[in-house]
């Protein structure tokens, strides 16, 4: 099995725009997956809190691991985050 390089490494540029958390984690994903040309779905997971908030975000160049990171640094709640890739569907999904 051939290694690769983690897809959570893809420098994003997200436009600062007031969004709800889960609107900004599906906008991260999406660009995630257009620049690696790869599909990303979000997966099972209690996202109802991500619903509720809103905060004014966006990203310049950073990796996407960062920017999931502060994203969630964002909110008082704790939260752990998974990315899983399935190869014979070819499809990554979180939670």
């Amino acid at each position: 099995m051939a290694s690769s390089p983690s897809i959570l490494g893809t420098p994003l540029i997200i436009p600062f725009k007031e969004r709800t958390e889960f609107e900004t984690l599906e906008t991260v994903l999406a660009e995630v997956a257009r620049q690696a040309g790869v599909r990303i779905g979000a997966g099972m997971g209690p996202w109802g809190w991500l619903t509720e908030s809103k905060l004014m975000f966006g990203a310049s160049g950073e990796p996407a691991r960062s920017v999931i990171l502060r994203l969630f640094a964002a909110s008082n709640l704790k939260r752990s985050y998974r990315l899983f890739y399935d190869p014979g569907l070819k499809l990554y999904g979180s939670m």
